[in-house]
């Protein structure tokens, strides 16, 4: 079984996580992540998603299982002004009109892809925290469980759990 935890970043000032984020996040992995069992970290590679699982590390004071912490491209594009585009006509909220654009198929099944090859690297019995971005953690949640979640806020996840017909989506947590 492969268990997802999905959470976004915490507050941002100036491309990092600011210091009531840090506080912020901190709190959040005190309150809500000790005892998980992660053995992965899965961040985009923006900085801020490091600094926030810095944070709930810390607070948890219990990631002691985490055999390495990969990279994903999947949760950040280098088709930026694509995505500014698309936000500028769509709006950020993952809807059904979404799923009706060829640019987010492309994108669902590029994540889907990606997320499929890396959670089959990291093994089969896996408990990952996968720190990103909205509207890109929505989407890669879309790809993988064929559900639609509101926004994600500060902090805010899902959890996501394989079965033998994919992944399903467990459960949302909300702040």
């Amino acid at each position: 079984m492969v268990r997802i935890e999905f959470r976004r970043h915490s507050r941002v000032a100036k491309n990092q996580i600011s210091s009531k984020g840090y506080n912020y996040a901190r709190k959040i992995g005190a309150e809500q992540m000790r005892g998980h069992g992660y053995t992965h970290v899965v961040l985009s590679p923006m900085f801020l998603t490091a600094q926030t699982a810095g944070a709930f590390a810390e607070g948890a004071g219990d990631f002691v299982h985490i055999k390495e912490t990969l990279i994903s491209p999947a949760l950040w594009r280098e088709r930026v002004g694509e995505w500014v585009w698309f936000f500028e006509e769509n709006g950020q909220k993952l809807d059904e009109k979404w799923l009706k654009d060829e640019f987010i198929n492309d994108e669902v099944d590029r994540m889907r892809q990606q997320l499929t090859e890396m959670f089959g690297r990291a093994g089969r019995y896996t408990s990952l925290l996968l720190v990103g971005h909205a509207p890109f953690l929505e989407l890669a949640i879309y790809a993988l469980t064929s559900k639609i979640v509101d926004p994600l806020k500060e902090c805010e996840g899902v959890v996501a759990i394989s079965s033998n017909d994919g992944f399903y989506l467990e459960s949302e947590i909300r702040l």
